[in-house]
């Protein structure tokens, strides 16, 4: 079975042919890419650092989300599939980031679900 993660990488990977085809080599070139991108690029990366766990490139995501038309813009779902958000991005980013602002530090990568856990009890 494929994970969120996978399937994210997947769906990001379709869209930059040159993009390395190992996980490890993709992950590392994002990781030296991203400082250098700016705007819609920088969205991308994000969304795909995130599906390798990186929760510090989640306000990107929302930061850098295009305007509604813009056909990247569905990549900002990649959010709800790998946190477990109250809120539905596309619809709501604002509730999205209150979200991620309150729960960031209970958030834990699970590399076997390919997935972020909360902690997080009220």
């Amino acid at each position: 079975m494929t994970s969120p993660a996978e399937e994210w990488r997947r769906i990001i990977r379709s869209g930059m042919p040159n993009a390395p085809r190992d996980d490890d080599e993709l992950h590392r070139y994002l990781l030296a890419a991203y400082t250098r991108s700016q705007g819609i690029e920088r969205f991308v990366m994000a969304v795909a650092r995130l599906t390798f766990g990186d929760l510090d490139v989640a306000e990107d995501v929302l930061t850098y989300l295009p305007e509604p038309g813009h056909p990247a813009r569905v990549l900002a779902r990649s959010l709800d599939a790998l946190l477990p958000t109250e809120a539905t991005v596309l619809e709501n980013p604002a509730a999205a980031r209150r979200w991620l602002a309150k729960h960031r530090d209970t958030l834990r990568w699970n590399p076997a679900s390919g997935r972020f856990e909360s902690s997080y009890s009220d």
